[in-house]
C-alpha cells in the first residue's frame, strides 16, 4: 500500500495497493490490468480475497456488498479507487480495517496456501465526512462568509489594492451603502443582499439556504462587512494563501490587457499554496458560490492530477482549481 492515509474524507480514494509476485506477468503489480469480469471469473493463479469493514458494523457475510461501505468486498483490490459512500451516497464515518488473504489456485482447483483465519490486516484508517454540502455562514455568528460573498462579487472591492487599508475600507463601506435602500435600519436585509448579488451578476442560491438556516432572519450589519478578512493574494494570511486568480483590473500597475481578458474568460483558474505543514489524510474543502464543489485529500504519492503539487515531506496536495462551469451572469457581462 503506497498511499496509506490514516484518515480519508473524500468520496473516493486510491490507496495504491499493489500485489507483487515473481509468477505474475508483471511481477511488480499482479493486478495491474485486471478488469471487473476477471475478478469474478478467474479460477486459477493468484487470488486475493479482501474486505473493507467498519468496526462493529459487519457481523455476518450477509452484511457485505461488492460495491459499497460499510461492509465491502474488495477482491483482488479491484477497483483501484474505493468509493467511500454507502448505498445512499453518504459518507459513513468510523474506523475501517482492510483485511486480506492471498493464495494460488492450481488448474485442478487446489488452493496453495488457502485463506486462514484470522486474515491479515493490511491497513486501518478513519473515515470523516469533513466538508458540508453548504459552506458555513461563519464562526460564532460573525456571518463572515455571507459578507465575503457580497464583497468578493463586487468589482469595486476586487480591484481595490489590499495594501492600501484606506482604499479597502472605503470599498467595503461603498458596497454596503450602495445596496442599503433603507439607511435608517442600518442593515442589509435578505432582500437587499439578493438585489446586490443580482446587480453584481453573482449566483445567490447559497443565500436562500443560509436564510433558511437562520429561520428567515439573514441580514448583514455594517460590522459584519467592515471587519471581515478576505485573504487577498498580495496580503493573504492563514493556512491557505492565494497565488493567482482570474479577475480583470484597471488599477494603476495592475491593469489587465485585452489579451489577458480574452484568455481568462475561457479559463477561470485559481492557484494557492499552504502556509501550514500538511499530513496524510488532511483535505481541502473546495466551494464555488458557497456550494461544495469537491473535497481534495492530501496523498502520500503523486496522484497524477494536474492540479496537485508536491508540498512538505514528499506529500501531494491540490494547489489549483479551474472552474469549468458555464459563465454566469447576463449576456452583456460575458461580452465585457
Amino acid at each position: 500500500m503506497r498511499n496509506a492515509a490514516s484518515m480519508v474524507s473524500a468520496y473516493s480514494f486510491d490507496f495504491s495497493v499493489k500485489v507483487s509476485h515473481v509468477s505474475c506477468e508483471n511481477p511488480d503489480d499482479c493486478f495491474e490490468s485486471i478488469e471487473a469480469s476477471e475478478v469474478a471469473s478467474h479460477q486459477t493463479g493468484l487470488r486475493c480475497e479482501a474486505r473493507v469493514t467498519k468496526r462493529g458494523a459487519c457481523s455476518s457475510i450477509n452484511d457485505f456488498s461488492n460495491e459499497r461501505l460499510p461492509c465491502l468486498i474488495w477482491n483482488d483490490f479491484f477497483p483501484k479507487t474505493l468509493e467511500m459512500t454507502n448505498d445512499e451516497g453518504q459518507i459513513v464515518e468510523g474506523t475501517y480495517d482492510v483485511t486480506y488473504s492471498c493464495y494460488f489456485v492450481l488448474p485442478d482447483g487446489t488452493k496453495v496456501h488457502p485463506p486462514q483465519s484470522p486474515w491479515k490486516t493490511l491497513h486501518t484508517f478513519d473515515v470523516r465526512a469533513g466538508c458540508s454540502d453548504v459552506m458555513p455562514l461563519g464562526r460564532d455568528g460573525n456571518l463572515a462568509n455571507v459578507a465575503r460573498q457580497l464583497l468578493l462579487t463586487s468589482d469595486e472591492f476586487n480591484v481595490a489594492d489590499c495594501r492600501d487599508r484606506t482604499q479597502v475600507y472605503k470599498a467595503k463601506e461603498t458596497v454596503f451603502r450602495r445596496y442599503d435602500n433603507d439607511p435608517e435600519d442600518g442593515v442589509l436585509s435578505y432582500d437587499e443582499i439578493l438585489s446586490a448579488l443580482e446587480a453584481q451578476s453573482a449566483d445567490a442560491h447559497v443565500m436562500t439556504l443560509w436564510n433558511e438556516q437562520l429561520d428567515g432572519a439573514l441580514e448583514l450589519k455594517p460590522t459584519h462587512v467592515m471587519r471581515v478578512e478576505t485573504n487577498d493574494m498580495e496580503c493573504g494570511t492563514g493556512s491557505i494563501v492565494y497565488d493567482s486568480t482570474v479577475y480583470p483590473s484597471d488599477s494603476p500597475g495592475r491593469e489587465s490587457t485585452s489579451q489577458q481578458c480574452q484568455g481568462d474568460a475561457q479559463s477561470m483558474e485559481v492557484t494557492w499554496h499552504y502556509d501550514a505543514k500538511l499530513t496524510a489524510g488532511d483535505y481541502t474543502c473546495l466551494y464555488t458560490d458557497g456550494m461544495l464543489y469537491d473535497k481534495l485529500s492530501v496523498t502520500l504519492s503523486n496522484p497524477g492530477i494536474d492540479t496537485y503539487s508536491q508540498v512538505n515531506d514528499g506529500l501531494y496536495a491540490a494547489t489549483a482549481f479551474t472552474d469549468i462551469r458555464p459563465v454566469s451572469g447576463t449576456f452583456e457581462d460575458v461580452q465585457e
